[in-house]
């Protein structure tokens, strides 16, 4: 991930820190849905804020991250993290009603999924339906209440930074050791 140089660099730091971890991960097991995952959603941070890099790099994270949850979703249809994250890449690349086809989709594998919720309510406002998305979001936070967490807690567990946390320790990288 190449960064801009611009404002508070924290975020691209962790971001590119986590996706060194899922690609180190993905070169042990190809077929690491999980890994597949993290590169996608790492990938759709830096596509969210434009200001992390300069546009090649945003286009080539989003092309990437398109890539990663394609081959994530080859490997496992019914993912509805995957198709959750697919639309949040559709969204960030102006393809809106393949963004709300796919947040559909996560939703209808997963109604609990939050993020699906939520980031299909804005994408709705980004297509004209902004009545649509105070009751979208308003179904996310039911949902993070629901399982017992916290919009701040449940938003940020699917960042890629929080996935390194005890996880990569079992990943077949340190088994090989």
């Amino acid at each position: 991930m190449s960064r801009a140089g611009r404002g508070n660099t924290q975020g691209v730091d962790l971001s590119a820190e986590a996706q060194k971890w899922f690609l180190a991960a993905l070169a042990c097991n190809p077929r690491n849905v999980n890994a597949l995952l993290g590169v996608a959603r790492t990938c759709q941070h830096l596509v969210s804020n434009p200001w992390w890099a300069d546009p090649r790099a945003a286009g080539a994270a989003s092309d990437l991250g398109r890539e990663a949850v394609a081959l994530a979703l080859e490997l496992e249809p019914g993912n509805a993290s995957a198709k959750c994250i697919q639309g949040m890449l559709h969204s960030a690349a102006g393809r809106l009603e393949d963004a709300a086809s796919a947040f559909r989709q996560a939703l209808a594998i997963d109604g609990g999924l939050a993020l699906a919720h939520g980031f299909g309510g804005y994408n709705a406002a980004l297509l004209g339906r902004a009545g649509d998305t105070a009751p979208a979001v308003e179904r996310a936070m039911n949902s993070i209440t629901q399982i017992g967490g916290t919009a701040s807690s449940s938003f940020s567990a699917a960042s890629p930074s929080s996935c390194l946390a005890g996880h990569m320790r079992r990943s077949c990288c340190f088994k090989n050791r």
